[in-house]
């Protein structure tokens, strides 16, 4: 969030934010805090078609609009807000981008949670695992 006060319909309200009220950006930068490329958000505008593609949602659109100028075999590191299955598939297939983040549960597909160690199991096995 940038914060700001002023008049405009770009101003956000985030609750539970350090600074609940501004310009909220979605900015690509480098380990050392250069910043490439930055969007602010403007609702339906912020995509060229309108609306983010259903697939990818909100974070997975803002991804893949800030990795257009990204070279393949770079490394992309994201938050859970931003992290899909559909969007990983896209940056590794069709972009050939690697991809980190955290990814919530209920966003990893059916066929890919038989495969994943259940949490009660990760628990009993201590930190580590």
């Amino acid at each position: 969030m940038i914060t700001f006060t002023g008049t405009t319909s770009l101003r956000q309200c985030v609750k539970n934010k350090p600074n609940p009220e501004g310009l909220k950006s979605f900015v690509l930068a480098t380990p050392d805090g250069l910043v490439l490329d930055f969007i602010v958000y403007q609702g339906l505008k912020t995509w060229p078609a309108g609306k983010p593609e259903p697939k990818l949602g909100i974070g997975g659109s803002v991804v893949k609009a800030l990795a257009t100028n990204v070279q393949p075999g770079h490394t992309v590191f994201m938050d859970r807000y931003f992290t899909n299955s559909r969007l990983l598939e896209y940056l590794g297939s069709e972009r050939r981008i690697y991809a980190v983040g955290t990814i919530l549960t209920g966003r990893v597909p059916a066929s890919c949670k038989q495969k994943l160690t259940s949490n009660k199991k990760l628990m009993r096995s201590g930190g580590g695992t």
